[in-house]
């Protein structure tokens, strides 16, 4: 009986919505007014609708027959109305939002069966129609309603709130996810879903939750993405404790996650709530950590210029560094090398035998590679490093490296200065892995690099990216039993994520195979 009303039903209602679909809309009957109390009413069990409502009230109309569908069924009359404007245009307004929100927090598979056979999702909301032709495709799945229910949004239902409010655009959300899950177009087609749904601010936000709520999933199982700076550029880009929360619990009701991952996602979470919820952060004046970095660094400046050039400074750049260690920098980027010139500052870092060693100069073709080039020459082993620039060409690469004697900053000028008037050599090592990762972070793509430990790895990736023209925004070195475990985050030199085949040049240069320079992606 479940099989044949499941089964049979939506086919029936399909062929009585056609044939009165097949009469002509100058026999319809003309619109009337809107009756007093509303176009639809309840006798007994039936719905019935009062008076000829115009086109224009399709949708409204047939969410309100979706509400009532737990206690009361559609007469034919209905459904003859309907049938009627089948073949009509509709235009989601984002006034009936509200009522579509209702039907995901209350109804059943009855309500998107009735908006499904009906037409109004294939006309007013194709990207929910679409999900469910495809569902319904699907051999795998053998729940004849699978097609009806929308399984993240049910997960989201299941979830405690602990104090915090499943709010409208949370539940849009988990729709977006939901239906564009298996969708060609993905993310896109969760932002045309929320601008579809919503007015302009408010498609920004529900596009915006669904996007970081797949940003959590994909560094949950990855040790990297617990790194400092890592975070914190995931946590000035979530920017509020709110949307962080909406993420995070999307995040959860996206699907199952084993105990490992789950724990991870927790963790990650808690980290990043504490960096939002820094006071720095709450201070005065500073809407996130990079904008209260800057603030105590331009603090700390002395002269104007080192203000005006913190002030330009990137905002990655701003989250890899502490206010004490932005005014320094600045003030040796100050004023702008000449071309060829290096300046070189050692500090000692606070661990025994680790140095700081910040160099500025002007930006050229492989700078990377030829500073770590020098540097290895130098005995000096890299443990991280973080790059800054500037429009102007100014660049501040910041080096941790370890030594038993502090390292001299006159000669590693020297050397650096030498190394950047010989050609960039080609350095193939086509035994280290590179893994790229475009879904853990927000604004860059991170590459991992494993392998053999070799004399010039560093050297020898640097110059696979300055081939394939992709700009390094930070590193970190590391290496154990004899193999590296490196870890980049780049982008392209208009600073986008890298596209498949920027990371294809890159795999390639670092394998020997000769790249054109000068490539640029489209």
């Amino acid at each position: 009986v479940v099989l044949v009303t499941t089964l049979v039903a939506p086919p029936l209602l399909r062929q009585r919505i056609g044939r009165a679909g097949q009469r002509s809309l100058d026999q319809a009957p003309l619109p009337t007014e809107e009756p007093m109390g509303g176009w639809l009413d309840v006798v007994g069990d039936e719905v019935h609708l009062r008076g000829v409502p115009p086109v224009v009230q399709t949708v409204p109309i047939a969410l309100g027959v979706a509400a009532l569908l737990s206690v009361a069924r559609p007469t034919p009359a209905l459904f003859d109305w309907f049938g009627t404007h089948r073949s009509e245009p509709l235009q989601w307004d984002p006034d009936d939002t509200a009522a579509l929100v209702d039907l995901l927090r209350s109804a059943d598979t009855r309500a998107w069966r009735f908006l499904d056979v009906t037409g109004v999702l294939e006309r007013a909301l194709p990207e929910v129609a679409s999900a469910m032709k495809r569902r319904r495709a699907d051999v795998r799945d053998l729940d004849p309603l699978g097609a009806l229910r929308f399984n993240v949004v049910d997960a989201l239902h299941d979830l405690p709130t602990d104090g915090f409010v499943h709010d409208d655009d949370l539940v849009l959300a988990a729709l977006a996810a939901d239906v564009c899950e298996d969708s060609p177009t993905g993310q896109q087609c969760a932002v045309d879903l929320a601008t579809r749904l919503g007015r302009a601010n408010e498609s920004e936000r529900i596009a915006g939750v669904v996007a970081d709520a797949h940003l959590l999933r994909a560094g949950a199982g990855d040790p990297d993405s617990f790194d400092e700076r890592e975070l914190l550029e995931l946590a000035t880009h979530l920017a509020s404790t709110v949307h962080a929360k909406q993420a995070y619990t999307l995040a959860v009701a996206l699907g199952p996650l084993s105990r490992r991952q789950r724990d991870a996602l927790d963790e990650r979470y808690q980290l990043l709530r504490e960096a939002i919820d820094h006071p720095e952060v709450t201070g005065s004046g500073a809407n996130n950590l990079a904008g209260a970095r800057l603030q105590a660094a331009q603090r700390l400046a002395t002269q104007p210029a080192t203000v005006e050039r913190l002030r330009h400074a990137s905002t990655s750049y701003l989250l890899t560094h502490d206010p004490v260690e932005l005014a320094r920098q600045a003030q040796l980027v100050e004023p702008l090398p000449r071309s060829g010139v290096v300046r070189v500052a050692v500090s000692p870092d606070p661990e025994p035998n680790i140095w700081k060693v910040d160099v500025a100069c002007r930006d050229t073709a492989g700078l990377l590679a030829h500073l770590a080039g020098a540097l290895a020459d130098a005995g000096l082993d890299v443990v991280s490093a973080t790059i800054a620039t500037w429009p102007d060409g100014a660049v501040l690469d910041t080096f941790t490296v370890a030594a038993e004697r502090r390292p001299t900053a006159r000669d590693l000028a020297l050397r650096m200065e030498s190394a950047l008037k010989r050609p960039l050599p080609r350095t193939a090592m086509p035994d280290l892995i590179l893994n790229f990762d475009n879904t853990s972070l927000p604004w860059h793509t991170a590459c991992s690099v494993t392998g053999p430990d070799t004399v010039g790895a560093l050297k020898a990736v640097a110059t696979a990216f300055a081939t394939a023209n992709v700009d390094v925004h930070t590193a970190r070195v590391a290496s154990a039993d004899g193999r590296v475990a490196d870890r980049f985050t780049v982008a392209d030199h208009l600073g986008r994520k890298l596209d498949d085949a920027t990371m294809d040049r890159v795999q390639r240069s670092l394998a020997g195979e000769k790249i054109r320079r000068g490539v640029r992606r489209r």
